[in-house]
């Protein structure tokens, strides 16, 4: 059977805009952030709630209207955003933050110019990592990110930092979210030595090798 492909401009209508926020990106921005944030890109508006009531001041944006809307029900200041061009002023947030949005963008380029404006300090990202895809899709597996069909640009470890390097001078990208304890998890229901191999990873004696997400924050200016 066919995967089937979904449009993340209408998959989320409906949705609790909270359910898709992960604590671990959470937290992930939060030891990184100003208190003055740029949400690129925010889709329901989730991450925006959380960190407002976390003490951050966020301002959201995204070009979906209808996103937009549902953002502001929940009391997330958000606009639409129309074009590239971002209306804010030069260095006007202290950090701008692009949740698995980043693969999503035609004008790649053109955006992350404008994000470089108008952010004082640094970028936040986080987007599917598919620096080990081959070796998933080679044992018969499948990325969910794989199903969106707008789903424009593939990101290992390498190319993100290469693209993001041509407009900040420091960058660290990390690879989270370990899949072989989620795969060991499945399998572990009719399998002994896959429930001891599961108990392993969860004492950290075995490292996990393949990772869901990337992490990465670029800064204007080198710590």
């Amino acid at each position: 059977m066919d995967a089937q492909q979904r449009n993340t401009k209408d998959w989320y209508l409906g949705k609790d805009p909270m359910s898709f926020v992960s604590e671990d990106i959470i937290n992930f921005i939060k030891n990184r952030a100003g208190k003055k944030i740029l949400d690129f890109g925010c889709g329901l508006g989730g991450y925006s709630a959380r960190l407002g009531q976390l003490g951050f001041k966020c301002t959201a944006l995204d070009a979906n209207e209808n996103y937009v809307q549902i953002a502001k029900s929940i009391k997330v200041d958000a606009q639409l955003q129309k074009g590239d061009k971002i209306e804010f002023p030069d260095g006007h947030f202290d950090t701008v933050i692009m949740v698995e949005v980043i693969e999503h963008l035609d004008n790649l380029d053109s955006v992350l110019s404008e994000v470089k404006r108008v952010a004082k300090d640094n970028l936040i990202i986080t987007c599917p990592n598919c620096t080990e895809e081959p070796l998933l899709t080679k044992a018969g597996l499948l990325f969910e990110h794989v199903l969106d069909a707008d789903h424009k640009r593939f990101f290992t470890v390498s190319t993100l930092k290469e693209t993001l390097k041509k407009y900040f001078s420091e960058v660290s990208v990390f690879e989270k979210e370990p899949v072989e304890p989620r795969i060991f998890n499945l399998l572990s229901r009719g399998s002994l030595i896959n429930a001891i191999l599961l108990n392993l990873y969860n004492l950290n004696v075995i490292k996990p090798k393949i990772f869901f997400r990337l992490y990465a924050e670029a800064r204007k200016d080198p710590r």
